[in-house]
């Protein structure tokens, strides 16, 4: 009997022993690129999805993760590439993702490409932001801002066309406005460009927003429409007269003009007075 209390206590003061056993060893991420994005975008997400690249070719796609078929609110999400799905001949300083998402209305859309010398065992944190209503990557380590089709150096070239717009009241039939623009005469009209290359614009119910490039004497967007949520590419011609700088748009047949700074009241034709 007294040997089998002896054993009992030897196994008993074994099993504190074998729970606080060495911890787990860290995983090794040395053969990886892992790339950390949190949503702070204030609407939820269905998904958020990433395409690594080399140079400007796409090789491979992590496709479109969702948080456990919830919507995706703040929160971070974790994409690992493996070095064996990075091709052999691979130059990494010309690495590149392009991020994309997918809104719970199910519309899926790109955000933006960002380009960064990457290495095998580094792990890039990044931000899904928002403003009005359009999608940007925030990059911690380059501490830029990235959105459609920009970089930092594309969008440093954009600077000096930040700020609110208003229409030319003498360039533009106003009085055409009322057939082409619904809402004109309720809502007027306005622009907005952003030093981070994000734009949006409006006349009446129509209008769009998403993200510019300066280039020369041309605006390029990329913009998502308000009234059908499609893509709206536009080019808008970059002039000045008499040491005023003017935008150019088309838009339906109609060339409209845009002059620098606010207007309080929605300029108007005769028609709408």
């Amino acid at each position: 009997m007294k040997r089998i209390r002896v054993i009992l206590l030897a196994v008993l003061l074994c099993l504190p022993m074998a729970a606080c056993g060495d911890p787990a060893a860290p995983e090794d991420h040395s053969q990886e690129i892992r790339v950390k994005i949190t949503n702070t975008a204030s609407k939820p997400l269905a998904g958020m999805g990433v395409t690594w690249y080399s140079s400007d070719t796409a090789f491979h796609t992590s496709g479109m993760k969702t948080a456990s078929g919830e919507a995706i609110g703040n929160c971070e999400m974790i994409f690992t590439l493996n070095k064996e799905d990075i091709p052999e001949d691979m130059d990494l300083t010309q690495f590149g993702l392009e991020f994309s998402v997918t809104e719970m209305s199910g519309v899926s859309s790109d955000v933006c490409t960002v380009r960064f010398p990457a290495e095998l065992g580094k792990e890039y944190v990044f931000e899904l932001r928002e403003e009005n209503g359009c999608y940007a990557i925030w990059s911690e380590s380059e501490g830029t801002l990235f959105s459609e089709n920009s970089t930092a150096e594309e969008t440093a070239k954009s600077i000096d066309l930040t700020g609110p717009w208003h229409l030319d009241n003498e360039k533009n039939d106003l009085d055409a406005f009322a057939d082409l623009f619904p809402a004109y005469a309720e809502f007027g009209a306005g622009m907005e460009l952003k030093s981070d290359g994000q734009m949006s614009w409006y006349i009446g119910a129509a209008g769009g927003c998403g993200t510019y490039i300066a280039d020369d004497d041309l605006l390029h967007a990329a913009l998502i429409a308000d009234m059908d949520q499609k893509n709206m590419q536009m080019e808008l011609r970059i002039l000045s007269e008499n040491e005023e700088t003017i935008l150019e748009m088309d838009y339906e047949g109609m060339t409209i003009y845009w002059v620098y700074g606010d207007q309080e009241d929605p300029a108007k034709g005769t028609d709408n007075e």
